[in-house]
């Protein structure tokens, strides 16, 4: 996989979660609403979505991805602008490395890239 597959990945990504984000602002009692699910709530699905990308950004800074949070957002809002930014952060990280990485990525068979 190309960096410029990867960055095309990464903005469908960040464009998906906006999306549910905004749909689920539409009725925000249900963002909280407790669900049978492995998640308690959409706010912590949301949340457990941000530790997970905010771990993989660390990583691709070079830094040890460390305890993975346990964040929850209090309003769909609040997801939307914290995802939004951490999306942003990894697409200026990305595009700062394209011009120096021309190599694909290789995907590891068990455990993808």
């Amino acid at each position: 996989m190309h960096q410029a597959e990867m960055m095309k990945y990464h903005a469908y990504h960040g464009w998906a979660n906006a999306r549910l984000l905004d749909h689920v602002a539409r009725t925000p009692e249900v963002f909280a609403r407790v669900l049978a699910s492995p998640f308690p709530t959409m706010a912590r699905m949301f949340g457990h979505l941000y530790d997970v990308d905010r771990t993989w950004f660390s990583r691709m800074r070079g830094s040890g991805p460390g305890a993975l949070g346990e964040t929850v957002f209090a309003e769909p809002a609040e997801a939307k602008a914290r995802l939004g930014a951490l999306h942003a952060s990894v697409r200026d990280l990305s595009v700062r490395r394209a011009g120096r990485c021309g190599h694909p990525v290789r995907q590891h068979v068990r455990y993808g890239v």
